[in-house]
């Protein structure tokens, strides 16, 4: 449970510095389930599968917050 717990205040710290800082949740988010899980773990191939994708929509969600943020 505290590993759930540091896990969440480490995801979520940026929000106590600027709210809605969404950006920076999203890349924190994709880059432990890029390093800390998909490279670091055995996974069975059918839930890799699943955080690629995960990772491909986190990787979407990115870009649509980088084009709003220039207009």
């Amino acid at each position: 449970m505290e590993d759930l717990e540091d896990i969440a205040s480490h995801f979520y710290e940026d929000f106590e510095k600027r709210a809605h800082n969404f950006r920076e949740f999203y890349r924190k988010l994709k880059n432990y389930l890029q390093t800390d899980i998909l490279e670091d773990r055995e996974l069975s191939e059918e839930f890799a599968d699943i955080l690629r994708r995960v990772l491909m929509r986190l990787e979407e969600v990115d870009h649509g917050i980088d084009q709003k943020a220039r207009k």
